[in-house]
């Protein structure tokens, strides 16, 4: 699948993206608001083998795509939509960029590329985000998508030996 937007192609993922993967989401920034202390290789050759799986499922209901720049195939994050509701008229939305890439309105040109894809080509009647509360730039893409807050889930998530706060977006 291939989306294209202004600066960017949304594409599916293939085995060698693992390495651009590793790189951005082995950075300290990256690992802020995930539950890990750091990546392996391993791990994410594992995350990347199952957005490969998604693609061969039939029907398809997960689509997570790997971001990459028109300007050079550079690789700088994923985004995607995944149906969550029996009926697959509900899906969850998410997306995250290479640090060295944020500030430059590449998470909103891509969000806005899927959850288009998300509403007219998979038909989805309803998407939502679930985000760490204190992740303020998550929190702000959900606003300049046009989201509005629905819940606010206080001490929903244990990681990184604390409990946090999730905020639903739709």
């Amino acid at each position: 699948m291939h989306i294209i937007t202004p600066r960017l192609v949304l594409r599916d993922f293939g085995f060698a993206d693992v390495d651009a993967v590793l790189a951005y989401q082995s950075t300290e920034e990256y690992l802020r608001f995930y539950p890990w202390e750091g990546r392996s290789r391993l791990g994410v050759e594992t995350l990347v083998e199952r957005f490969i799986g998604w693609q061969h499922e039939r029907p398809r209901t997960r689509f997570q795509v790997a971001i990459t720049l028109r300007s050079n195939d550079a690789l700088i994050g994923c985004c995607g939509v995944r149906t969550t509701s029996s009926d697959n008229s509900e899906g969850e939305f998410g997306c995250e960029l290479n640090p060295d890439h944020w500030g430059q309105g590449y998470a909103v040109e891509a969000s806005r590329g899927i959850i288009d894809f998300g509403f007219n080509t998979v038909g989805l009647h309803r998407i939502y985000a679930e985000c760490v509360a204190e992740n303020e730039a998550s929190i702000k893409l959900c606003k300049s998508l046009g989201m509005r807050q629905e819940g606010l889930f206080k001490n929903r998530a244990w990681m990184k030996q604390r409990w946090w706060d999730i905020s639903i977006w739709a």
